[in-house]
Order: C-alpha cells, then sequence, then structure tokens
C-alpha cells in the first residue's frame, strides 16, 4: 500500500514538474539586482500556450545555437532573462537607453544603463529580444541575435529562496 502511494505521489510530482511548473536557481549576475546568484524561483510553464509574451515578461529558456558561437556552457543549461521587444517592434539601444518604436523606455529594474549601442532592427515574427538585466554583464539577445519564441521553457513567477528574497517577479 505504501509503494502504491509513494509510486503515485513521484508520477505526479514528475508530470506537474513536466508540464506545469518547475524550480530554477540563478547561477550568475547577469539579472540583478531582480535576481541574486543562489535565488532560487518558481518557472510555471503553461501561460505562455495562452498569452503572447509581452514586454518585460521574465522568461526561462533553451539558448539558440548562435549562443554557443560565444559561450562553452553545457547546452543543458537553460537562461533566465527579461522581453525586451516582442515581434513587429523596431528596437535600439542609444546612448545606453531602450528605445522600442521610437520611445525611450523607463526601466526602474536595471542595475544600470547599457554601455553600449545596439541597433535599430526589427523584430521578426516568431521571436522576442531578451536582455539582462545587468546590461552590461549578460550574455543576451545585443550579443547572440533574437530568440526564437519555441526556446522559451516558461515565465519566472516567483522566488522562494533565501526566505528574505521571497515573493513575486516585478514585470
Amino acid at each position: 500500500e505504501d509503494i502504491k502511494t509513494y509510486g503515485t505521489s513521484l508520477v505526479i510530482a514528475l508530470l506537474f514538474r513536466a508540464f506545469i511548473a518547475e524550480p530554477r536557481y540563478i547561477p550568475s549576475l547577469s539579472m540583478f539586482p531582480t535576481f541574486d546568484v543562489g535565488d532560487q524561483l518558481a518557472v510555471e510553464k503553461v501561460s505562455h500556450y495562452f498569452r503572447p509574451f509581452e514586454r518585460t515578461d521574465v522568461i526561462v529558456f533553451h539558448p539558440p545555437e548562435s549562443f554557443y558561437d560565444y559561450s562553452t556552457r553545457n547546452k543543458k543549461e537553460a537562461l533566465i532573462k527579461r522581453v525586451v521587444a516582442v515581434e513587429g517592434d523596431l528596437v535600439q539601444i542609444k546612448n545606453g537607453r531602450l528605445i522600442l518604436n521610437g520611445q525611450r523606455q523607463e526601466e526602474k529594474y536595471l542595475f544600470e544603463k547599457a554601455e553600449y549601442d545596439w541597433g535599430p532592427r526589427v523584430i521578426p515574427q516568431g521571436f522576442v529580444m531578451v536582455l539582462g538585466d545587468n546590461r552590461n554583464h549578460s550574455l543576451d539577445s545585443h550579443i547572440w541575435g533574437f530568440l526564437p519564441v519555441e526556446n522559451v521553457i516558461g515565465r519566472a513567477v516567483f522566488k522562494y529562496w533565501p526566505p528574505w528574497r521571497v515573493g513575486f517577479v516585478e514585470n
């Protein structure tokens, strides 16, 4: 009887992790100050099937092949970044500031403004542009290109560790 209960519980937990939500660990400072090294968070994997990605969503994804031209990271590792532009947007980084469709964006979540200029470029259909909140220390779309939406695992929704940083992920 106990084995049946444990087996059923294990199957339910594995299905939940595979299809609904999963835990993630932050290994770098590319998303600082939103996330610090060692933060743990929950990533929900369902909403992107019903609701398109929006600017400021924080997402976890498998990097595109072009990422590996700039990194030797394990191909099984996922990344976490913020969506800054969606398909059809004209995006540019000028004087360290993000400009979308001709409008300078207020990005209160940034650690510091970018020390580079980039673009302007239009985001193609089926892609998003993702950048780290720590712009000058993030290997992201301004280096390796746009992210295909099919590479997205899910949205980061809740920080649960460490206890003093518990809370919903700000968009």
